[in-house]
């Protein structure tokens, strides 16, 4: 199930953020990972603790963490199962942002406000080519986007309104 939940929020057209309020721990930790964006209270306790239970991930750990936060510190929080902070998680890269609890909500609310009053279907599409594109190299990626064809409704009157303001 974890993998098909996965798979939907990689293939839905609308940015998934996850929200990180307390722990976050080995699969739930894979699954923030799949996740566009992740937003976290300061006082999150988060880590990859599959070592400590015998486990191993298979939900994309070992593809997401390094990515995120560099392979030499993907192997250290792998290995020595440490936990950290929503603080740390932002410092090192793994989250986008980190604020106090108390503000978590308002904070997310805000991001989703700032996305919405884009344009969905560039969303749409910076979504495959961050998805797919991004996962090559950096002359793979720009092939990818190159050749991307995507249909965009309202691009001419949003220049337009852009035109305006000058």
């Amino acid at each position: 199930p974890a993998r098909k939940l996965i798979k939907v929020i990689r293939k839905s057209s609308k940015p998934v953020i996850a929200k990180v309020n307390g722990f976050c721990f080995t699969g739930a930790l894979e699954l923030a990972l799949a996740c566009d964006m992740i937003w976290v209270a300061e006082e999150a306790k988060l880590g990859d603790t599959h070592a400590k239970w015998g486990l191993r991930p298979t939900w994309g750990m070992s593809a997401r963490l390094p990515h995120a936060v560099g392979m030499r510190k993907a192997k250290e929080l792998s290995f020595t199962g440490d936990t950290f902070t929503g603080v740390e998680a932002a410092e090192w890269g793994l989250a986008n942002r980190a604020v106090p609890e108390a503000d978590l909500d308002a904070s997310v609310k805000e991001l989703c406000d700032k996305i919405a009053a884009n344009n969905s279907g560039s969303i749409a599409a910076y979504k495959i080519l961050y998805n797919k594109g991004g996962v090559k190299s950096q002359k793979g990626a720009l092939s990818f986007e190159e050749s991307f064809e995507y249909e965009i409704s309202d691009s001419a009157e949003r220049l337009a309104e852009f035109t305006k303001k000058d």
